[in-house]
C-alpha cells in the first residue's frame, strides 16, 4: 500500500506518493489558480488520482535510490481536468492507497481538521480534513505547509542531526515549522512555527495577520516582486524593467533573482534586503527556541540562494542575542528541494498511528 502527501500552496500544487517503505514512487508540480473550498478539494482529487495512475510506471523504477528522487525537482507535469478518475481508483486499486497527507498555506485549528484562513486559497473555517476524506475515501492528515516542510527536512533532510531545527519557507507568502527532539512543535493555538509574522519593522506596513512590519512583507516572494515592481519605474530598476518587456506590472520574483545574477545592484538589493529581515527574525527567535539549525526553502530561497543566505548570516552575526553563550545559529538551504512540504506531509500520513488504524478499519472497496 502507498500513501500520498500534497501541498496545496497559495499558487501550486506539488504531490508525491511513497511506499510502504518510504521509497518515493512518483512526484508532479503544477501552478493552479483555483479559489475556494470546493475547487480546493476537486483539485487535490486530481493530484492524489494522476499519481496512482502513475504509480504502476513508478514501480518499474523503484531501484533508482530514495534520495536520488527526492533531492531532484519534481516534474512538471500538469494534470488534466477530468481525466483522473474519481478518488483515489485512478489506475490503481482503491484499496491501493491507505492515507493521504496534506499541507495547506494557512492558518489551522489545534485539531489539523479545520483550515481557519488561507487567504491565498479563498478559504475560511473550512473542515477540509473532512471534504478531501470524503472526496479520496481515505484516512486525511493534514498540517500547515511550513510544519511539513520541516518535518520533511527532519526525517530526509539538513535536519536529521539537529536536536531543535527551524525552518523558514520562501515562497508565495512566508511561512515556518520548528522540530523539537523529534516533535512539531504546534502551540496551544496551532499556530506555532508562523515565522512569517515576526515584526521586522514596527513601523512597517500593515500585513494580513493584523500586525505591521511582519517578516512575510519584507521576504516573501510576493514582497520581493512588488518592490521589483515598485522600483521598475525609476532610472534603477531599468534591467528589471526590461526582463518585464517594459511591462512593470509582468516582474517576477524569478525575474528579480535573474537580474541580480546578472550583476543588477537593483535587484540584489531587494534581495538583500530580504536576507537581512531573515536575519532579523532569527535573532529575535534564538533565545526563545535555541535551535541548533535553521533551513530556509521555498522556490524563493531555492533559487536566490546566496544572494538572500549571506545578507542573512550577516545580519545574525550582527544582532544575535546571547553572544556570550552562543555563536550564530548555522543557516543553510533545504537539502529536500521544492517537494518539500508535500514529502513531509506524505511522511506524517506514512507514520501517524490514527492514520495507519483509520486505513485498517475501513471499508474495504472492491476493484
Amino acid at each position: 500500500m502507498t500513501v500520498a502527501g500534497v501541498d496545496l500552496g497559495g499558487s501550486k500544487i506539488a504531490g508525491v506518493l511513497l511506499d510502504e517503505s518510504g521509497t518515493v514512487r512518483g512526484e508532479l508540480w503544477q501552478e493552479h489558480r483555483i479559489q475556494g473550498p470546493d475547487q480546493a478539494v476537486e483539485l487535490i482529487g486530481e493530484v492524489v488520482g494522476e499519481l496512482m495512475a502513475r504509480e504502476p510506471a513508478a514501480a518499474r523504477v523503484a531501484g533508482e535510490p530514495a534520495a536520488a528522487r527526492v533531492a531532484r525537482e519534481p516534474a512538471g507535469g500538469r494534470v488534466a481536468r477530468g481525466q483522473a478518475a474519481p478518488g483515489n481508483a485512478a489506475a490503481g486499486s482503491r484499496r491501493d492507497l491507505r492515507s493521504v497527507g496534506l499541507a495547506v498555506a494557512g492558518w489551522l485549528s489545534r485539531d489539523r481538521q479545520d483550515v481557519r484562513s488561507a487567504v491565498n486559497l479563498g478559504i475560511t473555517a473550512t473542515p477540509l480534513a473532512r471534504l478531501v476524506q470524503a472526496r479520496l475515501n481515505c484516512p486525511v492528515i493534514v498540517e500547515n505547509d511550513g510544519n511539513a516542510a520541516a518535518y520533511a527536512e527532519f526525517t530526509r533532510g539538513a535536519g536529521q542531526q539537529a536536536r531543535v531545527l527551524m525552518l523558514i519557507t520562501l515562497g508565495t507568502g512566508v511561512g515556518g515549522g520548528i522540530v523539537s527532539s523529534g516533535t512539531l512543535v504546534q502551540g496551544s493555538h496551532g499556530l506555532a512555527g508562523e515565522l512569517g509574522h515576526i515584526p521586522v519593522e514596527r513601523s512597517g506596513p500593515g500585513c494580513i495577520c493584523g500586525g505591521r512590519g511582519c517578516l512575510e512583507l519584507y521576504a516573501s516572494g510576493a514582497a520581493v516582486t512588488a518592490q521589483a515592481r515598485m522600483r521598475a519605474g525609476q532610472p534603477e530598476g531599468a534591467a528589471l524593467l526590461a526582463l518585464a518587456a517594459g511591462q512593470p506590472g509582468q516582474i517576477t520574483s524569478r525575474q528579480v533573482v535573474q537580474a541580480a545574477r546578472g550583476g543588477d545592484a537593483c535587484a540584489a538589493g531587494i534581495l538583500a534586503t530580504a536576507g537581512r529581515a531573515i536575519g532579523q527574525a532569527v535573532a529575535q527567535v534564538m533565545p526563545v527556541v535555541d535551535p541548533d539549525l535553521v533551513v530556509l526553502t521555498g522556490s524563493l530561497a531555492t533559487s536566490a540562494g546566496d544572494l538572500i543566505l549571506a545578507p542573512a548570516r550577516q545580519e545574525l552575526a550582527r544582532q544575535h542575542a546571547l553572544r556570550t553563550v552562543l555563536d550564530p545559529v548555522p543557516i543553510m538551504l533545504s537539502q529536500t528541494g521544492p517537494g518539500a512540504a508535500a514529502l513531509g506531509a506524505a511522511e506524517l500520513a506514512r507514520r501517524h498511528p490514527a492514520a495507519r488504524a483509520l486505513a485498517l478499519a475501513r471499508p474495504q472497496l472492491p476493484r
